[in-house]
């Protein structure tokens, strides 16, 4: 199985699911494979994105670089089946007892934040791509 192959099923398992992905993130060292890698007719799998100065596509969905993510996979991203709520019961405290001895303030800010996947096949993951 080539790249292109698993990069298309990626695509096809989200878009069965009702999802409509808009972006791959994948580490640099990926983005530079990929940027090597041509279809079977020698087309390469990348191409620029006329809308971002350096910037690439695949498969008609942005590439995003993302240094956190592992080298030789991509995860393919809905943005909207990812959710974030916030609380608001978050509080902000001066800590003044640690530092006043050097003139300098501390802050100290406490909040929850919790995150979920609404779609689950809004985010599609791609390994082996190294």
């Amino acid at each position: 199985e080539t790249y292109l192959d698993s990069l298309i099923d990626a695509l096809s398992t989200a878009e069965n699911a009702y999802a409509s992905p808009t972006s791959w993130l994948m580490a640099p060292p990926t983005i530079a494979t990929l940027r090597k890698a041509k279809s079977t007719t020698g087309i390469p799998l990348l191409v620029p994105n006329l809308a971002t100065a350096g910037g690439d596509v695949l498969l008609g969905r942005v590439v995003i670089p993302a240094p956190q993510m592992p080298v030789g996979s991509a995860l393919l991203v809905d943005p909207r089946a990812i959710h974030i709520g916030l609380s608001e019961s978050g509080y902000a405290r001066i800590l003044m007892e640690t530092f006043a001895a050097n003139d300098q303030y501390g802050l100290i800010v406490v909040t929850r934040a919790d995150i979920a996947c609404t779609l689950p096949l809004g985010l599609v993951a791609v390994t082996g791509l190294v």
